[in-house]
């Protein structure tokens, strides 16, 4: 089971108020055995922006700042090898 906590989702806003040019997010990721209750995995992400390039609305910005950190969170977890 995976378990996802967002501790911090809060958009920089640019001078126009109703774009960002990026968000500040902070979260935990836990990675569960569900038979045993054992972490398979986890990562804390600490709470920094992640940018923007260029300013969109804030509706996209959230959708290009959740790829960006789920990326960067399952990139720990390295390549997926093939099962012999």
């Amino acid at each position: 089971a995976l378990y996802i906590e967002v501790r911090r989702w809060e958009p920089t806003p640019d001078s126009r108020g109703m774009k960002a040019d990026g968000v500040i997010v902070a979260l935990d990721a836990v990675m569960v055995d569900p038979k045993t209750g054992g972490v398979l995995w986890q990562v804390h992400r600490p709470s920094r922006p992640v940018p923007v390039y260029g300013v969109v609305l804030t509706g996209q910005a959230n959708v290009i700042v959740a790829e960006t950190v789920m990326r960067e969170i399952f990139a720990s977890l390295g390549p997926i090898q093939p099962s012999a």
